[in-house]
């Protein structure tokens, strides 16, 4: 018999807002199972997952175990159980969860966790999904993680998975609009350009779709305001998350320093790039706060 998962925890964003950071914190909490990488070679067998957050929990081999298992998006494990989740060239809807493909999900999630970690922490990245996974798990946390899009740009450009070099035409993240297209052309079509557009394009995905979704189970989380406050703001983000202050969590994470790297992008992109930047996504950078 399939265990019930209770209240997972989500977290939603474009590839390189600080998802990974959130998700390495939130995976070191003891109430808390994710999914390793081990689970991408062997997505069949989900209770291999579970087995790794018993090891985990171990006082010595614990310890080994966790630095050579990382969390991550296991979207191997995904697509064995979704055909093309990874790859969808659209966001994903409630009604694109047919109701076989939700068992097979939900029974092979529900063999992830253990009792002791028995709250399951997702991330996905790109596409936010959110119709779907509410679908999926209708007591889901959800936590958007947010950051200023013109950093996004500048460091997404610099990772050999981002698929914009090939242009829009060739990405999976939707059809660049008429006047975007006109912003890159202007711009001498340039890559952090095109990126800063592509960002544009997922959040706006993402308010699309968090109008279905109940207000108090969804959490929007700047990454600057984690780095500057990680304190303050992993009280509130656990909070949110119905996960216990546990002393000792809240010590090594305290620890831990959390570095802004805005800055980035204004030292390594030219005067007049920044002000393309700015004038092509200036409404969203608005709308999260951002100068």
């Amino acid at each position: 018999m399939r265990k019930a998962i209770v209240k997972p925890v989500i977290i939603l964003g474009v590839g390189r807002s600080g998802t990974t950071l959130l998700h390495r914190l939130l995976a070191g909490h003891p109430q808390v199972s994710w999914l390793g990488r081990i689970t991408d070679f062997f997505p069949a067998l989900p209770r291999i997952n579970s087995m790794v957050m018993r090891i985990i929990d171990m006082p010595v081999a614990g310890r080994l175990i966790a630095k050579k298992v990382k969390p991550g998006e296991a979207y191997t494990f995904w697509d064995y159980y979704c055909k093309n989740f990874s790859t969808t060239k659209r966001d994903l809807h409630a009604d694109d969860l047919d109701r076989a493909t939700k068992e097979k999900l939900y029974s092979a999630f529900s063999s992830c966790t253990t009792p002791a970690r028995h709250r399951l922490l997702i991330k996905i990245t790109g596409w936010p999904r959110l119709g779907f996974m509410h679908s999926l798990f209708p007591d889901a946390l959800f936590i958007h993680m947010v950051r200023d899009g013109r950093a996004v740009a500048n460091s997404r450009i610099k990772e050999k998975w981002w698929t914009g070099r090939q242009g829009p035409e060739n990405w999976i993240h939707g059809t660049l609009p008429a006047k975007g297209m006109q912003r890159w052309e202007e711009s001498g079509k340039e890559p952090v350009v095109l990126a800063a557009l592509e960002w544009k394009n997922l959040v706006r995905a993402f308010e699309d779709s968090k109008e279905r979704i109940a207000a108090p189970s969804l959490m929007h989380l700047r990454y600057e305001d984690l780095c500057e406050n990680p304190g303050e703001m992993l009280s509130t983000i656990l909070k949110h998350c119905e996960l216990s202050e546990i002393d000792s969590y809240m010590r090594e994470v305290s620890a831990g320093k959390i570095k802004n790297t805005n800055y980035k992008w204004q030292q390594e992109q030219h005067a007049d790039l920044q002000e393309k930047l700015n004038a092509a996504i200036k409404d969203e950078l608005i709308m999260y706060g951002y100068s």
